[in-house]
């Protein structure tokens, strides 16, 4: 194998063992894809996720230090049933503090059969949208600064 990456692994997946692997395996990709969906403790019970803030910022933590050149993406979901402004801004002070590389973010959907879908306070959709898009600018404005840091400056490992 020349690479080897992961895909999409709950948080709870990144143990002591797979810490090592980012410090000593040359062959696996400096990315992680860390999916958070919240910033919010109550959010992250409410959507079962199992673990809190807290948590996650250790684990960014352990990664960074095992990897100190490594990409994070996520996935954060904007308007989840009972979502407060707190709780959004829990959200977005996550984002700016973890600076991450790229984000998925949606709006919360209903889906069928699942707890969510009956739970109260639904968001609409036009508070969803607007939760979507302030998310993303905080992206967008990473992203563009980040992007700014490259100029000039060439990865050997994309050169054929």
């Amino acid at each position: 194998l020349e690479r080897i990456r992961f895909t999409s692994p709950h948080p709870k997946g990144f143990g002591d063992d797979l810490m090592q692997a980012y410090r000593d395996l040359p062959k696996l990709c400096e990315h992680a894809h860390l999916p958070v969906q919240s910033g919010s403790n109550r959010i992250l019970k409410a959507m079962n996720r199992g673990y809190t803030r807290e948590w996650y910022l250790g684990i960014v933590e352990k990664l960074r230090a095992a990897q100190p050149k490594i990409a994070i993406s996520t996935d954060i979901i904007a308007g989840f049933p009972g979502e407060t402004e707190e709780e959004l801004e829990e959200t977005a002070s996550l984002m700016r503090d973890l600076e991450f590389d790229q984000a998925y973010i949606f709006k919360y959907s209903k889906r069928h059969d699942t707890p969510a879908a009956d739970m109260p306070d639904q968001i609409d959709e036009t508070e969803k949208e607007k939760r979507n898009q302030m998310l993303l600018e905080i992206l967008n404005t990473r992203m563009a600064r980040k992007n700014r840091e490259l100029i000039g400056q060439t990865d050997r490992k994309s050169v054929v």
